[in-house]
């Protein structure tokens, strides 16, 4: 259904002249007069009806739901001007065509007729609404094949600067922001005397109508309107305009855009420039005031003040409709202007949940928020009202660090299934050679010097002298060999002592005067543990040269030792071991762990980020801005 009331533009236009000057509340702040105007129940002063010679709009899907019951149409027809000639119709159509526009003002003008054609453009279907500037018609674009409004001005107003700044400044605000939540005005145009713009028609109903016919609303349905209609807004005031008359008969709910907000004609311009986007094209036509124009039981102490008004003051109207909507009732109830201006000025809202206790608290609270009389304490933007409507759960934002974390594990698993496979690779093609290089060093050392070295003051003596030279000529021929060392086994299974070491004593290499543990010697005497180090007790056991079967990583470096018995005097069990390192795939190693573990910390850093924004997206905020 279209979603424009009786005795209003799009949302609630005043009804008639008097109604328009009642609107203006400078008036209230004088107080002259204005305790003898009634507040109707929307908020707006009633007066006398307009004489109207609207015809009954037919009851079809495009018939106004919404409208009251309008004058017979007869009663107030135009008949046909003498002398002017009529083509022969068929008797349903012989009567006279009436007008579209209120009588009162309609002059000589009989061409805003139903059926007539506009401005070569626009055929006129039938009267929305009408109001104190003039009225609503729906009419056929002819060009663009689609059905549009047509706001009209009334022709006693056509001179009047204020009035058509207001038409002006609605359709410079819609040249200024474009926004699915915000009704399109199309063009400014004249035709037959009369001014008008053209706006596009909306199916639906008003968010007011709505309350009125189910009482306060659903909390899900509530939710979902308030964050359309905030999206909206916030669109305009990003874009420098604020609305200045928020009120349910300004919000259309429709079945594919959801809720619009019309009827900018009192829009003005954000004061505070920081507050909007610097880059938005304002017109010139919309500019900042201190009007106190708007509807009663919507408006901010500022405007009844007349002072300064921006985003606070669409926030104010927007708590109101808030309330309204969870309640069903208005804020403030009052019976004249006086004590409606009071109520906002002085008395503080109830609490939404005074009236209706299912509520959740923090939406009360908001809704305080909103209607606080101080426009500083209010939110500061449309999008912090959203934030609170929204609220916010601690579970996402676990989630959002679990995913986080398993990303990064997982890229890091990623980087060490490459390192295992490639040290799996070399170790294939280096273990025997490491195994045949301690057989080597076993055939070189000669078993009685190593019978004779027993503690570390053998040190000194020619049988480690002998053994060493073995080791240190090895090392020189081999590169790679880290270290070569013989072992005596003890009585227990795992114990053994060092004999002979290449590096038998404590070396500051990196002079920073501490010993790490790679510097430290191995004197003779020495005990070992050999239960890490399954291959060396093996190879006890089997009496034959042995090899690790996996690269050990430790202070030393990658290293992979080698094994092989030492022929000696005596039942004691001597063996040497070699432990060969692989600088490259040390280095392949440590490229590998931080490459992936960067990788993984950035991948994990931009799913948080990606998640969180997500978390973070308000609904309906992600729809296009202009």
């Amino acid at each position: 259904m279209a979603g424009y009331e009786q005795g209003g533009g799009p949302a609630g236009w005043p009804r008639d002249q008097d109604d328009q000057e009642g609107n203006d509340l400078s008036e209230a702040r004088t107080l002259v007069g204005v305790d003898q105007a009634v507040l109707d129940q929307r908020g707006e002063v009633s007066s006398r009806p307009a004489p109207s010679v609207l015809p009954q709009p037919p009851q079809g899907s495009h018939a106004v739901a919404e409208q009251q019951a309008r004058p017979p149409a007869a009663a107030n027809a135009l008949s046909v001007p003498r002398g002017v000639k009529v083509k022969r119709r068929d008797a349903a159509d012989a009567a006279p065509q009436q007008s579209l526009l209120a009588i009162s003002w309609l002059g000589e003008q009989h061409s805003w007729t139903a059926r007539a054609i506009i401005d070569s453009r626009y055929r006129l279907l039938e009267a929305l609404g009408r109001g104190g500037m003039g009225d609503v018609i729906l009419a056929e674009d002819l060009f663009l094949r689609r059905k549009v409004a047509l706001k009209t001005l009334r022709r006693n107003l056509a001179d009047d600067p204020e009035a058509l700044d207001s038409f002006r400044q609605e359709v410079a605000m819609a040249h200024a922001v474009s926004h699915p939540g915000l009704a399109r005005t199309f063009d400014l145009g004249e035709a037959s005397g009369v001014t008008y713009l053209t706006m596009e028609y909306l199916e639906g109903e008003t968010l007011s109508n709505r309350i009125k016919r189910l009482g306060p609303l659903p909390l899900p349905e509530v939710q979902r309107i308030a964050m359309e209609v905030a999206a909206a807004v916030d669109a305009a005031h990003t874009a420098g305009v604020i609305h200045r008359d928020l009120k349910p008969s300004n919000i259309q709910l429709t079945s594919d855009r959801g809720a619009v907000v019309m009827d900018f004609g009192l829009a003005a311009a954000i004061r505070d420039e920081s507050a909007a986007r610097p880059a938005a094209a304002r017109s010139e036509l919309i500019r900042p005031t201190t009007s106190s124009a708007g509807t009663p039981y919507y408006m901010a102490p500022e405007q009844w003040r007349g002072e300064p008004q921006g985003v606070a003051t669409d926030i104010y109207a927007f708590g109101a409709i808030l309330f309204e909507a969870l309640t069903g009732r208005t804020p403030f109830l009052a019976d004249n202007r006086v004590t409606m201006m009071n109520a906002h000025l002085q008395q503080k809202a109830p609490s939404v949940r005074s009236i209706r206790p299912q509520v959740p608290a923090a939406l009360d609270r908001l809704v305080a928020a909103c209607l606080e009389k101080d426009p500083r304490l209010r939110p500061p933007s449309m999008e912090a009202v959203a934030r609170k409507l929204v609220g916010r759960s601690v579970l996402p934002t676990l989630v959002t660090l679990g995913i986080a974390v398993a990303v990064l594990l997982l890229i890091m698993a990623g980087g060490w299934t490459i390192w295992w496979t490639t040290s799996a690779l070399l170790l294939r093609e280096i273990r025997p050679a490491v195994q045949r290089l301690a057989e080597i060093a076993a055939l070189r050392i000669d078993g009685r010097d190593l019978v004779q070295v027993r503690q570390e003051a053998d040190i000194e003596t020619d049988a480690f002298r002998n053994v060493w030279n073995v080791f240190d000529q090895l090392r020189k021929e081999n590169p790679e060999v880290k270290y070569v060392y013989t072992l005596r086994k003890l009585e227990k299974e795992n114990d053994w002592e060092y004999v002979v070491d290449v590096d038998p004593k404590e070396k500051d290499e990196n002079g920073d005067g501490t010993i790490e543990d790679d510097e430290k010697g191995c004197p003779p005497g020495e005990e070992f543990d050999s239960s890490p180090y399954p291959q060396l007790a093996r190879t006890f056991r089997e009496k034959k040269p042995q090899a690790d079967r996996q690269f050990i990583a430790d202070a030393w470096g990658i290293l992979l030792s080698g094994y092989a018995p030492v022929k000696a005097p005596g039942d004691e069990f001597h063996l040497v071991g070699i432990d060969v390192g692989n600088d490259p795939l040390v280095r392949l190693r440590n490229t590998l762990l931080g490459v992936f573990f960067l990788l993984g910390l950035a991948t994990a850093g931009l799913v948080l980020a990606l998640r969180l924004r997500r978390a973070e997206a308000l609904p309906g905020f992600n729809r296009k801005k202009s």
